[in-house]
């Protein structure tokens, strides 16, 4: 279980950085604007600290991406809708909504 969750943290650090790399911003003014020392911006995008979803939202925000760019392209629906949920602070029924949605369009979702 470690290998696979540092595996995660590493894909979503690599998609962090290709993100940050495409932005017109240098990662000092990224620190700035989201509150995140340069430090632990570098630690999150090698993988060696994990991204918590505060932080994505953050960086999704400034950089006007969505959440789910983060994430492998085949992440599952759960982690999709909990990620939303996070970055609208939006409540209960809105995971309900998501959750109908999700079925019609694949079928349900899916045990992580």
């Amino acid at each position: 279980m470690r290998n696979a969750t540092y595996n995660m943290d590493e894909q979503i650090g690599w998609r962090v950085k290709t993100v940050r790399l495409q932005s017109p911003h240098s990662i000092e003014q990224l620190s700035a604007m989201t509150g995140v020392t340069v430090a632990r911006w570098q630690s999150i995008e090698s993988g060696e600290t994990r991204a918590n979803a505060a932080f994505l939202a953050r960086v999704a925000n400034v950089l006007d991406v969505e959440i789910r760019q983060f994430f492998d392209e085949n992440c599952n629906l759960q982690q999709i809708a909990a990620v939303e949920l996070i970055k609208t602070g939006k409540s209960r029924p809105a995971f309900a909504d998501l959750i109908r949605a999700s079925k019609q369009k694949r079928g349900g979702l899916r045990a992580a």
